[in-house]
């Protein structure tokens, strides 16, 4: 568990930049399974691409861990780049 603890721990902008990636990545993941549940359920959803959108809101939660909490201005600013960076794509692709 101390070396999870010490690889989240990194300063730099290389870092950030996965982290960004990675989180909304995951989340996309795991909200698809959850709305594959709630179709089986008969349930219905407006548009499958506002998804994409709802899992960037995962790196809220690093944004204010890396600037807040930790005072790592590099990690923090790297994920908040790459947070600014998908949702303008979300727009400019999906609306």
């Amino acid at each position: 568990m101390k070396q999870f603890w010490h690889f989240l721990n990194k300063d730099s902008y290389l870092f950030g930049i996965i982290l960004g990636i990675c989180t909304p990545v995951v989340l996309y993941v795991f909200i698809l399974g959850i709305v594959e549940l709630i179709i089986h359920f008969h349930f219905t959803i407006n548009s499958p691409n506002k998804l994409k959108l709802l899992a960037t809101a995962g790196n809220l939660i690093w944004i204010r861990y890396y600037f807040v909490v930790k005072k790592s201005d590099k990690t923090g600013f790297a994920v908040l780049a790459i947070t600014f960076i998908l949702i303008i794509s979300y727009f400019i692709f999906y609306k």
